[in-house]
């Protein structure tokens, strides 16, 4: 799983919305000020800059793992664990400031559009290529490529099916 997750995903043919995720933290890299742990951390991603600010307002910081919405989610351990953040659709720039519970974050963003997520993972339009398939002979690969026309049929296989081309 990446470190960073940013992009549009589409829930139904009405609804939009942004997701970011921000994996692998660690309970060290919050700072204690004030009564508050606060994280900070600038990054690009895929083009769009991007800062974000965790505030935990509490004297407890293993307060912050109850926090479970539909907006936010922070699961895991004190080790590892990511935060997970909801956002209604926008485009860059934008900062969003929300709070739930004792955890409140921070998400600005500015720079190119979002990547948009169609459900088969992010599609970047510049680099997409036709599917390839290897064909391995006895030294070496070479890259075969399978003509449009070729359709894939697939039976379940305890119905005595296989994947067979049309």
């Amino acid at each position: 799983m990446p470190k960073y997750v940013l992009k549009q995903k589409r829930l139904s043919k009405t609804k939009t919305v942004v997701i970011f995720r921000r994996n692998y933290l660690d309970i060290k890299n919050f700072k204690k000020e004030d009564g508050r742990w606060i994280f900070e951390e600038k990054f690009n991603h895929y083009g769009v800059k991007c800062h974000l600010k965790i505030i935990i307002h509490s004297e407890d910081i293993f307060s912050m793992f109850k926090v479970d919405t539909k907006a936010m989610k922070i699961k895991g351990n004190h080790k590892c664990f990511g935060v997970f953040i909801r956002l209604p659709r926008q485009d860059p720039p934008f900062i969003e400031k929300n709070r739930f519970g004792c955890a409140e974050f921070v998400l600005s963003c500015s720079g190119k559009k979002l990547a948009y997520d169609n459900g088969k993972g992010i599609v970047n339009a510049r680099t997409k290529k036709p599917y390839e398939y290897c064909i391995t002979y006895s030294s070496s690969k070479t890259p075969a490529k399978v003509p449009s026309t070729v359709s894939w049929n697939a039976s379940h296989p305890f119905q005595g099916g296989s994947v067979s081309p049309k």
